[in-house]
């Protein structure tokens, strides 16, 4: 039958596998080596849109042909070719059989193999592959004396401890490849490992240091023409600004670096951004957009198969469900996000799993499930060494939950934790829902009498005010107050206040 694999030219395939079987053994072995040669030659030189496609097919005429140089070098380019596409298992098949036929003191082949299996392995649970990979690609880096090699490893395990809530951890890594980049005229390498240097400083609560970052940063980008990297850069930008509490502008910077990587088509970071977008959508209020943008950004880190950004989206999933009154949705997106974050080693991830767990048994009645989700939540973030505040948001849980048991001195047990948090000068920045700590803690004193309630309420709201305020969007500031639950409580609880000190008037 005829076929049009080829632009221009008519392929003829076997009807049945049977057939070929028996013409392709009638030739004799010398004959198929020569025939082979001539079929990969041909193939070699053939041009087009869907070069890369018959890259493996090469490959495969020149390994039949004998020729184990020219089939590696052309399943390396397969390899590259599939990884590019997203196209993961083509991309490890390629690589497994590379490796094969790869010399052993080959270096630079089997640098391109290894670096194109690791960024697959990162995200994915054989973390004992990955480091094995690592492992070898900082042994060749090293054997070829290559600056720009090393660089790369250091910004591998950087990207690494990122993907594993590692954050503390980063920034060693990240500095070594910006200074060994930099050494080596690397720029966009050092682009690359700025990005993931501001990350790790946002995550442990360092906004101006992270600041810096970009600040030095993204000109250098922009005037070596790095749009990739201006990216990557304007959506730290949005990161510092939604964790300082300005939606607005995370918004925007959120949306310009998405509009830049549909341009590019890189669609591996279409899926962070996606993500982010939800996110902020969510604390607008905008529940709608938001589940758009996080059902786009699972779909895409579902194709590309980026685990950890999966696990990412579902979190945020499980709380905008919950935030929606959804609770049954809420549990099942973050017990996957649990499953999928504890494969891949997101340590940070599995306890905001639990903590959004926690959130769903709460509103499903079940005390217990909810207070062991909540203390997990929180073991988990000690563990990790997270900024205090961080840890106060399982904190609050625990209190919401001995307050609906009517247990009053448990639930201000675990608000008084909050309080000295606040009197000592500490922030909520960083934590996933900045003003429901301070609600919790004024309904929890205000049902044990404690004159304190006033004072708190005083303060957030004067801060929900604060935040509403720097939303110019007249419709979006509408929706952050009264959309979003618990801003509707502050709200609410504010309007009766003053309605009581009318009355006592």
């Amino acid at each position: 039958s005829e076929t049009d694999t080829f632009d221009g030219l008519r392929e003829f395939v076997f009807r049945h596998q049977v057939l070929h079987q028996v013409a392709y053994d009638s030739v004799l072995k010398r004959q198929r080596r020569e025939y082979h040669a001539l079929v990969a030659a041909w193939l070699a030189e053939l041009g087009g849109a869907r070069t890369g496609d018959i890259l493996g097919l090469t490959a495969e005429h020149f390994e039949r042909a004998g020729d184990d140089a020219r089939a590696c070098e052309f399943f390396c380019r397969a390899a590259e070719y599939a990884s590019a596409r997203f196209a993961n298992a083509e991309m490890m098949a390629h690589v497994a059989r590379a490796l094969a036929l790869a010399a052993p003191d080959d270096a630079a082949t089997l640098w391109r193999l290894l670096v194109v299996r690791e960024s697959y392995l990162r995200y994915k649970d054989d973390q004992a592959a990955h480091a094995s990979d690592l492992e070898t690609l900082q042994s060749l880096a090293d054997a070829l004396g290559d600056d720009a090699r090393r660089a790369e490893v250091a910004f591998c395990r950087a990207s690494t401890h990122i993907v594993r809530g590692e954050h503390v951890a980063v920034e060693a890594e990240a500095r070594l490849a910006i200074a060994l980049a930099d050494g080596a005229g690397e720029h966009a390498l050092a682009a690359q490992a700025a990005c993931a240097l501001a990350e790790a400083l946002i995550r442990q609560g360092l906004y101006g240091m992270a600041q810096e970052v970009v600040d030095k940063h993204l000109p250098l980008a922009r005037s070596h023409g790095d749009t990739k990297n201006e990216t990557l850069l304007l959506n730290i930008v949005g990161l510092i600004a939604m964790e300082r509490g300005d939606l607005m502008r995370a918004a925007q910077s959120f949306e310009q670096s998405l509009a830049m990587d549909r341009v590019s088509g890189n669609l591996s970071r279409q899926s962070v951004e996606l993500n982010n977008l939800g996110a902020i959508y969510s604390l607008l209020g905008d529940y709608e957009r938001a589940r758009a943008h996080l059902d786009d950004g699972l779909r895409v880190a579902r194709d590309v198969g980026r685990r950890d950004a999966e696990a990412s989206v579902l979190v945020n999933l499980a709380s905008v469900t919950n935030l929606q009154g959804d609770d049954s949705s809420t549990l099942a997106y973050a017990n996957t996000a649990h499953e999928i974050a504890t494969g891949c080693g997101q340590r940070d991830l599995v306890a905001y799993a639990r903590l959004v767990g926690g959130h769903a048994e709460l509103a499903l009645g079940r005390h217990t499930e909810a207070a062991a989700a909540y203390r997990q939540s929180r073991d988990q973030l000690l563990e990790l060494q997270m900024r205090r505040q961080q840890v106060l948001d399982p904190v609050a849980g625990l209190a919401r939950v001995a307050l609906v048991q009517g247990d009053l001195p448990a639930a201000v047990e675990q608000v008084e934790l909050i309080l000295a948090h606040m009197a000592a000068g500490g922030t909520f920045d960083g934590t996933e829902e900045p003003l429901r700590l301070p609600l919790t803690c004024f309904q929890v004193l205000r049902a044990a009498g404690d004159p304190r309630a006033a004072e708190v309420l005083a303060s957030v709201h004067a801060e929900l005010q604060e935040q509403a305020e720097r939303i110019s969007d007249p419709a979006a500031r509408r929706s952050f107050l009264q959309n979003v639950p618990h801003n509707r409580e502050i709200m609410a609880a504010w309007a009766g206040r003053s309605g009581e000190i009318a009355r006592a008037g």
